[in-house]
């Protein structure tokens, strides 16, 4: 990460070795994703088990246990789409339903605002809304 100190949120999943099944430490990009992640709350709150999350290279897949996520009351939403785009790391919502529950299954991925190839890219909150802006009634 490019922050002199680290973040607490990506502190404590790093002092809980929650990446234990790795062989590595977290990586940058990893801790990237944890940080715009912890945008939904303390990491020791959030309604997940870490030792189930899989840890890649470039994104981590996380699954929510029986999450909502909303704009504006309650707006995990909100707080999760705008660090996403402060720290251009791209999410995916996805819905999973088992015999117990229905959860969310959120893919996050690392990108750069910069990035000339469209699938690498991710715009920064000034240029979504602008590029919104235009699309919406």
């Amino acid at each position: 990460m490019s922050h002199a100190a680290i973040e607490p949120g990506v502190q404590w999943v790093k002092d809980q070795q929650c990446y234990y099944k790795r062989p590595h430490e977290l990586t940058a990009d990893e801790e990237r994703c944890v940080l715009v992640l912890c945008s939904l709350g303390a990491p020791y709150n959030l309604p997940m088990d870490w030792q189930r999350v899989e840890w890649r290279d470039h994104y981590i897949v996380v699954r929510l246990e029986g999450e909502e996520l909303a704009t504006y009351d309650f707006d995990g939403m909100t707080r999760l789409v705008v660090a996403a785009h402060r720290h251009a790391v791209r999410v995916a919502v996805r819905g999973i339903r088992s015999s117990r529950s229905a959860d969310l299954q959120l893919l996050i991925h690392v990108r750069e605002h910069d990035a000339e190839h469209q699938a690498l890219r991710h715009p920064s909150i000034a240029a979504l809304v602008a590029a919104v802006g235009e699309q919406t009634p």
